[in-house]
């Protein structure tokens, strides 16, 4: 990764003004560039909100869809899809969970299907809808908050075609 001289230097002036930076909307590794060309000046805290967000889903999962096994997927080559259900046996729902629906890589997905093609993909982040559908990279994908998962899933809500 390059250094950002221009990003340095306004960190350092801000720190100079306030003893804690927050970086939000830097990426991980974009932080990680800055923070050690800081040197240790500055202790770095990682809040990344992924984990916790994939926590949370997964304690909603757990409690709205308790009939069904929740599984994770990663194959040998390090793609992972944070959860699947299996419904029968040519059909597995994927559940990827993201802090922001920007930061959806679906690159993961794209190979898990190649393998199962059966199935709806979800993609569960903490927006103020419920859900709209997307298509991405050839793959039909529901957006939605927990919530809307659910009720997408028990087939409450109309289910609009994907433009």
């Amino acid at each position: 990764m390059n250094e950002r001289p221009f990003w340095v230097e306004r960190i350092e002036v801000t720190w100079r003004e306030a003893p804690i930076v927050c970086l939000a909307g830097v990426r991980r590794d974009g932080k990680t560039t800055l923070v050690k060309s800081l040197g240790d000046r500055i202790l770095y805290i990682n809040c990344d909100h992924g984990p916790l967000w994939e926590h949370m889903v997964l304690e909603y999962l757990q409690v709205h869809d308790a009939k069904e096994p929740i599984q994770y997927w990663r194959d040998a080559d390090g793609w992972e899809i944070d959860f699947v259900i299996l419904r029968s046996r040519d059909e597995v729902d994927t559940i990827e969970c993201k802090w922001s629906v920007d930061h959806f890589e679906p690159k993961s997905l794209k190979k898990f299907r190649t393998v199962y093609p059966g199935g709806r993909n979800y993609l569960i982040c903490p927006i103020s809808s419920p859900g709209y559908p997307r298509r991405v990279s050839g793959m039909d994908l529901y957006v939605c908050n927990p919530r809307g998962w659910h009720e997408h899933l028990s087939g409450k809500r109309s289910r609009k075609s994907v433009r």
